[in-house]
C-alpha cells in the first residue's frame, strides 16, 4: 500500500489557451486578442489580474487590468513593433518576481 493520492494544489493564476488560432506567435494586428483561462473564485479579489507587455529591451510598454467572471477571457493589451512578451499576474504583483503565479507568451508584431 502506498500513501493516498493527494488532490492537486490550486494554482492562482492564468493560462494562455494553447493553439495558433487562439494565441498566434506572429501577428499583423497591434491589438491582437489573447485567449486566457483561469479558475473563478468566490473570493472576488483573487479574480483580479494585470496584463503587462514587455518589449525586446524588457521595458514595460502596456498594462491592462482584467477581472475573471467566467473561466475564459480575451485581452487586447496593445503590442509594439517587433518582439513582445505578454505576461499575466495577480493584481498588484510584479510579473518579474512573482514567477509561480505569472504566465507569459512571446509574440512578434509585424505590421
Amino acid at each position: 500500500m502506498g500513501s493516498p493520492a493527494l488532490p492537486p494544489a490550486n494554482r492562482r493564476g492564468v493560462s494562455f489557451n494553447i493553439g495558433a488560432s487562439d494565441n498566434p506567435l506572429i501577428t499583423r494586428d497591434a491589438n491582437q486578442g489573447f485567449a486566457l483561462t483561469s479558475a473563478v473564485s468566490p473570493n472576488a479579489s483573487t479574480n483580479l489580474f494585470e496584463v503587462f507587455v514587455f518589449d525586446k529591451d524588457d521595458a514595460s510598454t502596456a498594462m491592462v487590468n482584467i477581472t475573471f467572471v467566467t473561466p475564459g477571457a480575451v485581452v487586447r493589451p496593445g503590442l509594439s513593433i517587433g518582439f513582445n512578451r505578454v505576461c499575466v499576474t495577480p493584481k498588484g504583483q510584479n510579473p518579474r518576481t512573482n514567477l509561480p503565479a505569472t504566465s507569459c507568451i512571446d509574440v512578434a508584431y509585424v505590421p
